[in-house]
C-alpha cells in the first residue's frame, strides 16, 4: 500500500506554507503495527489550478494496481484548528489568483459533474482519534473554492470509487500563530512544523489500517 500526502506551496500574501512544511517533514515510512509498514509519498504541489492536480494525477499513475490512501493538506488562515474536510465543491471561486495567475468567478470545475462531492472517510471516527492524541481538530462542511478545493474534488471524482481506494481526504492547517491548541494545553506560541508533521502522521495511520474504503462516512 502507498498513502500519497501533499501539500502546497506558499501563495498570495502567505511566505510559508505550513502544509508544504509538514509534508516534507514526514518519514519515508510510517509503521502501522510490528510487522507493517506504510511507505509515504510526499508530493508537494504548486498552487495553480491546473498543475496541482497534474503533478498528483502523474504521481498517482506510478501506484499500479495496490491499494492507496490521499491525504491532501493546504493552508486555510481563517482557522484555529486543524479542519477535516467532508464535502469538495464543484466551484471555482477564486478571492485571489492562484500563483499562475487563474481567476475564477462561480465557474464549474466540471460542468456535467455532481455539485458536490463527499469523502468516505469517516471523519468522525478520524477527528475522535486526533483529539485522543492531544490535537485541536475540527470536522468542516467544505474546502472552501480555491485551489484546494479544486484538488479534492478532482481527487474525489477520479479515484474515490476504485476498489483499490483506502479513502481519501483533504485537511485544512491553520497558520502556526493561530493554533490554538485544546482546552487543557493551550498553546500560546501556536504550532511548530512538528505538531502538523505528526497530525499528518496520525491520519496516515487511521487510512493505512483501513482494510476497505467504507461505503458512507459521517
Amino acid at each position: 500500500m502507498k498513502v500519497i500526502v501533499t501539500g502546497f506551496n506558499p501563495f498570495g500574501s502567505h511566505a510559508v506554507n505550513p502544509s508544504q512544511e509538514a509534508v516534507i517533514d514526514l518519514p519515508d515510512f510510517v509503521k502501522i503495527d510490528d510487522d507493517k509498514d506504510v511507505a509515504l509519498v510526499k508530493l508537494p504541489l504548486p498552487t495553480c489550478c491546473l498543475e496541482a492536480f497534474e503533478t498528483l494525477n502523474a504521481k498517482m499513475s506510478e501506484c499500479g494496481g495496490e491499494p492507496f490512501a490521499i491525504v491532501l493538506a493546504g493552508l486555510a488562515d481563517s482557522r484555529s484548528k486543524i479542519s477535516l474536510e467532508r464535502f469538495a465543491l464543484n466551484v471555482r471561486y477564486f478571492p485571489i489568483p492562484d500563483n499562475n495567475g487563474h481567476e475564477w468567478d462561480q465557474d464549474s470545475i466540471f460542468p456535467q459533474g455532481p455539485d458536490a462531492l463527499r469523502t468516505r472517510v469517516k471523519l468522525r471516527d478520524l477527528a475522535q482519534r486526533l483529539e485522543n492524541c492531544g490535537f485541536s481538530v475540527e470536522t468542516s462542511n467544505h474546502a472552501g473554492t480555491y485551489v484546494c478545493n479544486e484538488t479534492y474534488y478532482r481527487a474525489l471524482f477520479c479515484w474515490q470509487n476504485s476498489p483499490n481506494c483506502r479513502g481519501i481526504i483533504f485537511v485544512h492547517l491553520p497558520p502556526y500563530s493561530a493554533y490554538a491548541g485544546v482546552a487543557d494545553k493551550p498553546l500560546e506560541g501556536g504550532a511548530s512544523r512538528s505538531i502538523y508533521a505528526d497530525a499528518l502522521k496520525e491520519i496516515v495511520c487511521y487510512l493505512a489500517a483501513q482494510k476497505s474504503e467504507p461505503d458512507f462516512a459521517i
